[in-house]
This record gives C-alpha cells, sequence and structure tokens, in this order.
C-alpha cells in the first residue's frame, strides 16, 4: 500500500540546504539504502543530495543519479563532523540529514543546528524480522519526511541494455558462509560454456583478493575490477550475473542485470537483492543449489540481444 505524510513546511527552490546522506557500512548494506533514498529524492527535486561515507561506494550513487555529490567521510576533514565538535569546511551546511550510524548523538545534534528539515540516525543493520530492511529504511524515512513509498521497491531503478554478451560469476562475499566451494562456481561457468555461453568470467572481488580464493579458478577467465566504477563497467556489459548474497550481487540487480542469486545463509526475504529481473535460489546444499541456479537461469529466458556497438557505452 503506498504510504503518504502531510508536507513539512520547506524551501522549495535549490538554494535551501543539502540533505546530507551518511553511510560507512558495506556495499551491499549501502545499496539496500537507495530505494529508501530514491523516495526522499522524489519529494525533495529541488534539494541536493550530499552523501557523506566511503568514497568508492558513494560515487556509484552519484553514477546513477541516487546522489549529487559524494565526500570522503574516511577523511581527516571528517575527524570534527564524527565527534560532533563541527561542520567540515567545503560542505554546505546540510537542509536536513539521514546518518545511517551507530551511537550519532553528537553528531545529529551538531547537523540539527543548522537543519530545519528533520535529521534521522538509522541502523545501518536493523534487526527486525518479516520485513524487507530495503522497506524497513523507506518506512524509517516516511515517519519523518513527507515521502510515497511505493508498493514495488524497485521504481526508479535503471533499465539495463547490455552491450555484449558476457556471463559473469561472483564466487564469492563479505561472509564465508555465503559462498560454496569453488567446484560449485566451476560447474556453473562449465554449464554455461556448454550451453553457448562462452564469454562467460569471473568477478574477483576484495573479499576474494584478501582470503587467496582466486588461486583455486586457475585456468578460468578472471576479471578483477580496480574499483566500483569499474565493476559496474563490466556489469553494464553483461547479459546475465550469477552471485552469492553479496553487495556485487545488490548492484548487478539494482542495474537491472538478469541475475540470479543464491542464499545459503541468509533470508532473501530480508535481506534479499532487489531488482526488475533478479531469480533467488534458496539452498544450504550445492547439489540444490546448482540445481535451483539452472532452474534460475531457464525462468530467466534468453539473453537479450545486446545494442550494436557503435551505439557506445
Amino acid at each position: 500500500m503506498n504510504r503518504f505524510r502531510m508536507p513539512l513546511p520547506r524551501q522549495s527552490d535549490a538554494s535551501a540546504g543539502p540533505i546530507w546522506i551518511i553511510h560507512l557500512g558495506a556495499l551491499g548494506d549501502w545499496i539496500l539504502t537507495w530505494p529508501a533514498l530514491l523516495c526522499l529524492r522524489r519529494a525533495f527535486p529541488a534539494r541536493r543530495f550530499v552523501g557523506i561515507g566511503r568514497l568508492d561506494y558513494l560515487n556509484l550513487a552519484v553514477r546513477f543519479g541516487v546522489l549529487d555529490a559524494a565526500a570522503d567521510g574516511e577523511s581527516r576533514e571528517m575527524i570534527g563532523l564524527f565527534s560532533g565538535s563541527g561542520l567540515p569546511a567545503g560542505l554546505d551546511p546540510p537542509g536536513g540529514a539521514v546518518a545511517w550510524i551507530r551511537e550519532g548523538e553528537r553528531l545529529a545534534g551538531l547537523l540539527r543546528s543548522s537543519a530545519a528539515l528533520p535529521v534521522l540516525l538509522l541502523d545501518p543493520v536493523p534487526e527486525r524480522t518479516g520485513i524487507h530492511v530495503a522497506r524497513v529504511h523507506c518506512e524509517a524515512i516516511g515517519r519523518e519526511f513527507p515521502i510515497r513509498i511505493p508498493d514495488d521497491l524497485t521504481e526508479g531503478f535503471p533499465a539495463h541494455e547490455p552491450k555484449s554478451h558476457h556471463v559473469l560469476i561472483h564466487p564469492g562475499s563479505g561472509g564465508e558462509r555465503k559462498n560454496f566451494e569453488p567446484e560449485f562456481y566451476e560447474n556453473i561457468a562449465f554449464f554455461l560454456r556448454e550451453n553457448g555461453h562462452s564469454k562467460t568470467a569471473f568477478l574477483i572481488g576484495p573479499a576474494e583478493l584478501d582470503r587467496g580464493r582466486f588461486r583455486a579458478f586457475r585456468g578460468q577467465n578472471l576479471i578483477f575490477p580496480e574499483n566500483t566504477g569499474a565493476l559496474a563497467d563490466w556489469l553494464q556489459n553483461a547479459v546475465l550475473f550469477i552471485g552469492n548474497d553479496s553487495g556485487v550481487s545488490h548492484l548487478a540487480g539494482f542495474m537491472g542485470i538478469p541475475s540470479v542469486v543464491v542464499y545459503r545463509s541468509t533470508d532473501p526475504g530480508i535481506w534479499g537483492v532487489l531488482g526488475r529481473n533478479v531469480h533467488p535460489v534458496v539452498a544450504d546444499g550445492a547439489e540444490a543449489a546448482f540445481k535451483g541456479v539452472l532452474e534460475g537461469i531457464a525462468a530467466i529466458g534468453p539473453p537479450q540481444t545486446p545494442i550494436p556497438p557503435s551505439a557506445g557505452l
């Protein structure tokens, strides 16, 4: 059901203070806030949205129009902000803010000293069963800001137009309990290549590099994106993505890439990847998961025909 609130008194022109968005967490947790931020953007179309947090992650949000600008929350200039002693130089004072941060009362007090709109402190990983985390974020913001929460939280997500026939597999995640053994992912790659997907490759992220898991995939086509921007470039060119419950999968889902996402130890009803063409597979055993992945590939259907290379990236 769509929810509305009575409008708050506010300036409607772009000269009003920006809305600050503060988030220092993991990539997947960050992307799960995007449906709420898109709701907030629709409610305040004339306001600038400035993110403060992990710059590499925030730049993704700028790329997709979730934010207008990003500032490095891990820089020395932000020490005063997070201690509650002073606003950072170089940023316009906030007109309102949403901060996904624990124990931030001093920070909130500082922000409220200049903000005419609400300043919210929200748990970056809320503990609430039975409701998807993205909707929890929407409802939390909706209690203070005049937003409309759509029934379909993918409203406003970008459309996907693949530019190649690449299929990408991400065999890792930030939690080892979410992953299967390398053989599981190699069997998926073998199936794909045997069924016409010769351009199947493995995305290797920081977690796989840190743990050395990528060494198990020697002989495979491996891709090492240098940052999340490069990761998004690779995903943009894919016709199919297969991965675990991870930040990479959340990004693929948001971008509209047809995706099969495996949940070994997490509940997709609460933490699941959101997207217009996402097929979840819930299984704690490799055999059941492999069968589910094949069913997911079949359910997604034939890959969309890529647009001609001359159309550009």
